[in-house]
C-alpha cells in the first residue's frame, strides 16, 4: 500500500484513502512516536486499519516506555507499578500527571525516574493527598530528584527560621520534621496546623521584602494535605529536606525535568552518548531518532530540497543532518 506521510514541525499527517482524509498527529501526544515507529517497519505488510488503531491511542506509547506498568484506553490511564495493595491502583490518572509522564518519555527519560516517584505515592498511608498532589505539581513543572522526590519552595526569614513560629531552622542540609497525625489534612482549611512548602508563586507572595527562599525535597509519602485556597499553590507535609537557597538554576522549569540533590539537571538517558551529536541539529526529543531513520530510510536518494520541502524543513539542514547520521553509523 503506497503511503502517504509528511512530517512537519509540529506533527505527522497521514493521508488516509479508505477515509479520503487526512490523519495529524502532533509531536507531543503519546502515539505520535509509536504511529511512526509503525510506519517505518512495515511497508510491504502496512496495515491501515492497525495504523489508524495506533494512531487514535495516544496512551499507545506510555505503555510501551512504560514496559506494561501504564495501563489505558482512550478514556483513562491507570498504573501498576508494584504488587502493593493501594486504592491508586484503580485510580483514573489526571491529565496533568500523565502529561508529566509523557513529559519524561520526550525528553528522553529512562521510566524507572517516574517509577521511583510513583512507588513513593504509593507509600502515602492516605491515597486522597497523592491525588491533590498532583494539583499542586500541575503548578509549574515538575523536578523529579531521581530517587523520586520532588522539589518545592519555602519562604523564611533573613534568620532562616520560619515566619509562623520562628522556631524552626530552615539552613540548607536541615530535616524539618513532625508527627503526620498532628498535621491536619481537611482541604478545606487554607490555613492549618503542619509544616507548608509551596510552589514558587505561592511563596513568592509568603513573607516580607527581607525574605530568603529555600528550595526544599520532599517526599510523595510525606504529603499530607493540598489545600484548595492558593490555586492549589501549598502544600502541608510531615517532613521536608532543605536543600539550598534558590538560585537562577533551580528556578521552576518550563518543562518536566529530572535532577540531582544539588538541584543540577539528570541527562536525559538516551543523549547521554550523543555529546558529539551538534546542538543546532538535534533537539534532543525522544521521537527525533524515529524521525532521523524516516529520513535515512525514504529520503535517502531525493535531492536535498525535495527533502526539505516534504519534511518542511530547508534542504541545507536535512543534507547535514544527513551526513551526520551516516557518519554515525560508519556509512560513507
Amino acid at each position: 500500500m503506497n503511503k502517504k506521510v509528511l512530517i512537519r514541525d509540529n506533527e505527522l499527517v497521514y493521508y488516509s484513502e479508505s477515509k479520503h482524509d487526512f490523519i495529524c498527529i502532533n509531536k507531543e501526544k503519546g502515539n505520535y512516536v509509536a504511529a511512526l515507529e509503525y510506519l517505518l517497519s512495515h511497508d510491504t505488510d502496512f496495515n491501515e486499519t492497525k495504523f489508524l488503531e495506533i494512531a487514535s491511542k495516544e496512551h499507545i506509547a506510555l505503555e510501551n516506555y512504560s514496559d506494561g506498568k501504564i495501563m489505558g484506553d482512550n478514556c483513562s490511564v491507570k498504573i501498576k507499578i508494584t504488587e502493593l495493595p493501594s486504592e491508586l491502583e484503580n485510580v483514573e490518572m489526571p491529565q496533568s500527571l500523565v502529561d508529566a509522564i509523557n513529559d519524561l518519555r520526550c525528553e528522553g527519560y529512562d521510566f524507572k525516574h517516574f517509577e521511583n516517584f510513583w512507588k513513593r505515592c504509593l507509600n502515602n498511608p492516605n491515597p486522597p493527598s497523592v491525588m491533590r498532589l498532583f494539583d499542586f505539581l500541575k503548578n509549574e513543572k515538575i523536578q523529579i530528584f531521581d530517587d523520586g522526590t520532588f522539589m518545592a519552595y519555602k519562604s523564611v526569614r533573613p534568620d532562616y527560621l520560619d515566619y509562623y513560629s520562628g522556631t524552626i531552622d530552615n539552613h540548607p542540609g536541615m530535616e524539618v520534621k513532625m508527627e503526620r497525625d498532628k498535621v491536619v489534612y481537611d482541604p478545606d482549611e487554607g490555613c492549618s496546623y503542619g509544616l507548608h512548602v509551596g510552589s514558587m508563586n505561592y511563596v513568592s507572595m509568603y513573607g516580607d521584602s527581607n525574605k530568603i527562599i529555600v528550595c526544599v525535597k520532599v517526599d510523595p509519602a510525606d504529603v499530607v494535605s493540598v489545600p484548595y485556597d492558593f490555586d492549589c499553590g501549598k502544600i502541608r507535609v510531615c517532613r521536608y529536606v532543605v536543600i539550598k537557597v534558590l538560585g537562577d538554576e533551580n528556578k521552576p522549569k518550563e518543562r518536566v525535568v529530572v535532577i540531582h540533590d544539588d538541584t543540577t539537571q539528570v541527562a536525559p538517558e538516551h543523549a547521554k552518548n550523543e555529546d558529539k551529536v551538534n546542538p543546532d541539529l538535534r533537539t534532543a526529543k525522544a521521537w527525533e531518532k524515529y524521525e532521523d531513520a524516516y529520513l535515512m530510510k525514504h529520503y535517502g536518494k531525493m535531492t536535498w530540497g525535495e527533502i526539505g520541502e516534504k519534511l518542511y524543513r530547508s534542504g541545507e539542514s536535512c543534507r547535514k543532518r544527513f551526513y551526520r547520521l551516516t557518519a554515525k553509523h560508519g556509512d560513507k
